[in-house]
C-alpha cells in the first residue's frame, strides 16, 4: 500500500498524551510514526509523490476498539456459524468501530461443543471488516444456580481432559474462557489455561467472595460482564462482586447498555476501580442491526424491542444490542471519564487481557488499526491494517 500520512485534529493513542495537529504515519498497514502535523519528518514527505496524504480534517483517531464478548449479530448466533455469516458480521462490526472481536459461544453438550470448536478451526479471518482473533467459550464449567440464559445440559464440572480436547479440536483459537472459580479442579484448569495462553474469567457463579479471591490469586484474570449472573456486594455474605472491588489486578468486564448495570453503578464502579481495570463490553445478541425482531439466542426464544431484548418465557435480559461505539459513549456519560480513559477501557485494556502486542495502542509497530470519529463521537471511517474497512455514508 505504500506509505499513507493521515492528518486529524487529535489523535488518543492509548500510550502516551494526547496529540493535537496531529499525523499518524503508516506504512503496509504499519503505523510507523504518531506525531504532530508540523514535524519535520512529516513535512519532508509533503512534497513526495509516492506518500499518499489523507485529511480527517476537525476529527479525532482512536485505536479502534476490541469486542471480546459478543455472541452475534444480523440473525446469526456463534454457537451455528460459517464463513459466510462470519464475513458478514466482521463487516458489520467494522461500522460501529470495532477492528477487532472474539466470537462468544454458549453452554453446549460435549459433543455438540466439539462440533462447533471444529467449525471454527476450519475459519479464516475475513479480509474486510473487523478482525476476528479467536473464541471466547461463556462456559460450560459454570455453576446451575447462576446459569442465567445458557442451557443447562451444556453445564458440568471442571474437566481438565475436555479443556485440552476443545483447545486441539479449535486449532488453537481458543482465546478467553469464563469459569465458575468455587468448582473443583478450578487450579488445575488456570493452570492449563495459563500454558495455552487463554484468558480465564469468572462468571455465571455462587462463589464467595473468599473463594473468588483465592482463584484470581491461582492466576485468574477477571470478571465475565461483572454484577450479572453471578453473586453480589452484600455486608453478610460477600460475594464474587466484593471480591473484584478489591482485588486490584483483576479485569471487569462491563455491559454498558444500560439495562445489565445500571449507570449509577457503573460510575461507581469506575470510580472505585478506576478506567485501567474496566472492558467495556456489548454481550451483543443474534438481534443486533434488525430493530424489533422475534429471535433465538442459544436456542432460547427471545424478543427485541425499543434496544432491550429479553427472553420471551421468563422475561430475563437476553444479552444486548448496541455496539461498541455505543459503549464508548455511554461510559463517557454514565461516569464522566475522559477520552483517553476510555479508549483505556474499550481497546487497551482487551488487548492486554488477551496478551496481543500489535493491536489496541497507536504507537510504532502496531498495526494501523484505527478509527475516526466526529464531535459527537460517531464513527466516521474505521480503518484495518491500515485500510478503510468502513466509510459513513457521506464522509469524505
Amino acid at each position: 500500500m505504500g506509505r499513507i500520512i493521515h492528518y486529524a485534529s487529535m489523535i488518543v493513542t492509548g500510550c502516551g498524551p494526547t496529540i493535537k495537529n496531529a499525523a499518524l504515519v503508516e506504512e503496509d498497514g504499519k503505523i510507523v510514526l504518531v506525531t504532530t502535523a508540523d514535524d519535520p519528518k512529516v513535512k519532508g514527505w509533503g512534497n513526495d509523490s509516492n506518500v499518499q496524504h489523507i485529511y480527517h480534517k476537525r476529527f479525532t483517531l482512536i485505536p479502534g476498539f476490541i469486542d471480546q464478548h459478543t455472541h452475534g449479530a444480523l440473525g446469526f448466533d456463534f454457537i451455528s456459524v460459517n464463513q459466510d455469516n462470519l464475513r458478514e458480521i466482521a463487516t458489520f462490526y467494522a461500522q460501529e468501530g470495532s477492528t477487532s472481536f472474539l466470537t462468544s459461544l454458549m453452554t453446549l453438550p460435549h459433543d455438540q461443543e466439539l462440533e462447533i470448536l471444529s467449525t471454527y478451526s476450519s475459519l479464516k479471518p475475513c479480509i474486510d471488516g473487523a478482525r476476528w482473533i479467536g473464541i471466547h467459550d461463556e462456559g460450560p464449567f459454570i455453576s446451575l444456580k447462576y446459569k442465567a440464559m445458557m442451557d443447562p445440559l451444556g453445564i458440568r464440572p471442571i474437566n481438565i481432559n475436555e479443556l485440552e480436547e476443545n483447545i486441539k479440536a479449535c486449532g488453537g483459537k481458543l482465546k478467553m474462557v469464563t469459569v465458575a472459580p468455587e468448582l473443583e479442579g478450578i487450579e488445575a484448569f488456570i493452570k492449563t489455561c495459563a500454558r495455552f495462553k487463554i484468558a480465564v474469567m469468572f462468571a455465571h457463579s455462587d462463589a464467595t467472595a473468599k473463594q473468588t479471591l483465592h482463584a484470581l490469586h491461582e492466576g485468574g484474570d477477571g470478571f465475565t460482564h461483572l454484577y450479572n449472573a453471578m453473586t453480589q456486594h452484600t455486608h453478610r455474605n460477600p460475594g464474587m462482586v466484593t471480591a473484584a472491588l478489591i482485588e486490584g489486578n483483576s479485569y471487569c468486564e462491563l455491559i454498558v447498555d444500560g439495562f445489565h448495570v445500571d449507570p449509577l453503578v457503573i460510575k461507581m464502579t469506575y470510580e472505585k476501580i478506576g478506567s485501567k481495570r474496566i472492558i467495556g463490553v456489548t454481550d451483543g445478541n443474534p438481534a443486533k442491526g434488525l430493530g424489533d425482531i422475534e429471535f433465538e439466542f442459544g436456542g432460547v426464544k427471545c424478543i427485541s424491542k425499543n434496544g432491550r431484548a429479553l427472553t420471551k418465557e421468563t422475561q430475563r435480559i437476553a444479552g444486548s444490542t448496541v455496539g461498541m461505539i455505543d459503549v464508548f459513549r455511554n461510559l463517557m456519560t454514565f461516569t464522566g471519564c475522559s477520552i483517553e480513559e476510555v479508549v483505556e477501557m474499550c481497546s487497551v485494556n482487551p488487548a492486554h487481557l488477551l496478551k496481543l502486542t500489535d493491536i489496541g495502542l497507536l504507537k510504532p509497530g502496531y498495526k494501523a488499526d484505527f478509527i475516526v470519529l466526529d464531535e459527537q463521537y460517531q464513527v466516521l471511517s474505521t480503518y484495518r491494517d491500515g485500510r478503510c474497512v468502513y466509510n459513513a455514508p457521506g464522509n469524505k
